[in-house]
């Protein structure tokens, strides 16, 4: 059985584009930087989605090298995204993760790390071609 994640955003009313985030016992903000219409009252969509592609990578990365048992020390990592066009015009969404790690690693556990970042849920889910999205209005 498939994992079920739900999350219920609502508007603040604080401004016209502050949302309450309730993801089970946690509460998070969003918002909009003000030059986009926001007061930046909390990170903006693309910021969470940032954080969380980042964060997923820094777990497999975590999950893979205990599994491996290598002596992993702490794990950054940095992730950008920028509106590219493309040589045909089209415009597409480009994200860049820079992965810094400590520890006695060889060049080649390096390496498989890169492979292995590239397993995490979220790269997955950002690289699928399918998307189904679900949209109902009640």
């Amino acid at each position: 059985m498939a994992m079920r994640n739900h999350v219920t955003v609502s508007e603040t009313g604080t401004s016209k584009l502050a949302q309450r985030i309730q993801l089970g016992r946690h509460v998070l903000a969003a918002d909009e930087p003000v030059e986009m219409g926001g007061l930046d009252g909390g990170p903006s969509p693309m910021q969470y989605m940032l954080a969380s592609l980042g964060s997923c990578t820094s777990m497999t990365l975590r999950f893979y090298a205990a599994h491996k048992n290598w002596a992993l020390g702490s794990i950054r990592v940095e992730v950008s995204h920028e509106r590219v066009k493309s040589a045909g015009g089209a415009p597409y969404d480009r994200f860049e993760r820079l992965i810094h790690v400590e520890g006695p690693l060889t060049d080649a556990e390096r390496a498989k790390l890169v492979e292995i970042a590239d397993k995490c849920p979220m790269h997955k889910l950002l690289m699928a071609t399918d998307k189904v999205v679900d949209t109902r209005v009640v």
